[in-house]
């Protein structure tokens, strides 16, 4: 957010500022007569300027890293089918002919019996596992590295964005099939180049994956049991583990938070000010030293909270770098303009008339004076800005 400073000079004033009214600075006149006012001669002078005229903004932000994934545990669910026998019996009739001359009594029927095997489908959640390692807190994780072992089986981080919800064998076809292929090739598993990355899980990628797991202590399955791999945008940095050694872990429960490497700034403000930013917008941040670096912003959101501030997230422009430290405070500072080539004077000179209006004292060129009535507009700092058809660049007020 940049002004020209080719013909008009450009001023600021932190965001209070706009908040104080002017008749703080204001001198009373009665009846068009000005009380207590000694001769021009006393008293100062100066020049309706033409400025343009903007507001500051201030919030206190820390340094982050830019974006935290919390790692889950994945566990199929359990399918049993068993089968049952029943038998139903079937009534039948005798097809010889009665004579009934000879014997009135009934016919008695005969039954013959019927099986018929009934499946039974049961689903189930998968059994809890015990957390047998973690990784430390800060710990760096490239792509194939191991972030926690369950039962002592590792839970590996994959390069990607991808979600995984189901065992990844031959035949299956989706997005995840093409993030763990371009894993395995990136990882050195394909050394013949037999892969074709893409979305079908095949023989080639099945031989791939029996490397990879031998590399690693697994039995040379070549398919990827659900769990096994976690998708995170590598390299991360481990912020925490969430589940600690000897824990149970279920299907859904969190193992570990990671952050990407790279940092940025956020900061909350009211929902007032974040009204003057959009995604995009340069903003300044002032590190400890009170050096500066212009970060842009990334995202504007209401705080999780539930308090009402917004939260803004920005990221260094070019290459700018942030400090090293996590939550390093930061005050962050932008502005808007208020007003482009307007007529400002010093608050001073502002006088107000009965409570009916604001004027200001012209001197004429002879020396004289006279009231010129003006519309206040934003007060920036020490000076205001005014609008009347009598005033002009260069015209002089009166200034106690």
């Amino acid at each position: 957010m940049q002004l020209s400073n080719t013909t008009v000079r450009s001023r600021w004033v932190v965001g209070v500022a706009a908040s104080v009214t002017v008749a703080a600075a204001l001198l009373m006149v009665n009846g068009g007569t000005v009380a207590a006012i000694a001769a021009v001669d006393a008293r100062g002078t100066a020049a309706v300027e033409r400025e343009d005229v903007g507001i500051s903004y201030s919030a206190d932000g820390e340094v982050t890293y830019a974006s935290t994934v919390t790692v889950l545990h994945r566990a199929a669910e359990i399918t049993t089918t068993s089968t049952a026998t029943t038998s139903t019996a079937t009534p039948s009739s005798d097809n010889n002919a009665l004579d009934v001359q000879r014997d009135t009594s009934a016919a008695q029927p005969t039954s013959s019996a019927r099986s018929t095997a009934v499946a039974t489908t049961t689903t189930m959640a998968a059994a809890a596992r015990t957390v047998t390692a973690t990784v430390e807190p800060n710990t760096l994780l490239a792509a194939g590295d191991v972030l926690a072992r369950l039962d002592d089986m590792p839970v590996v981080l994959f390069d990607g964005a991808v979600a995984v919800e189901r065992d990844l064998t031959s035949g299956v076809v989706g997005d995840d099939v093409l993030a763990l292929e371009t894993n395995l090739v990136a990882l050195g598993f394909d050394p013949d180049a037999t892969i074709t990355v893409d979305e079908t899980f095949t023989s080639a990628t099945a031989a791939a994956v029996a490397r990879w797991q031998e590399s690693i202590g697994l039995d040379a399955t070549g398919s990827v049991a659900l769990g096994t791999v976690a998708f995170v945008p590598t390299p991360v940095r481990v912020a925490a583990p969430l589940a600690a050694v000897g824990a149970r872990v279920s299907d859904g429960d969190a193992l570990a938070e990671v952050t990407t490497l790279s940092r940025g700034v956020t900061f909350s403000t009211t929902p007032a000010d974040a009204g003057t930013l959009a995604v995009g917008d340069v903003v300044n941040a002032r590190r400890p030293d009170r050096t500066r670096l212009d970060v842009a912003v990334v995202s504007i959101a209401p705080s999780p909270s539930g308090d009402g501030t917004i939260i803004v997230e920005a990221t260094p422009v070019g290459d700018a770098e942030l400090p090293v430290l996590e939550e390093t405070p930061i005050t962050v500072t932008w502005s808007r303009v208020e007003a482009t080539g307007a007529l400002v004077v010093p608050t001073n000179a502002i006088v107000r008339r009965d409570l009916t209006g604001h004027a200001v004292e012209v001197i004429e060129a002879d020396g004289s004076t006279r009231f010129v009535d003006v519309t206040v507009g934003v007060v920036s700092g020490t000076t205001v800005v005014v609008s009347s058809d009598a005033l002009d660049v260069g015209t002089s007020v009166v200034v106690p």
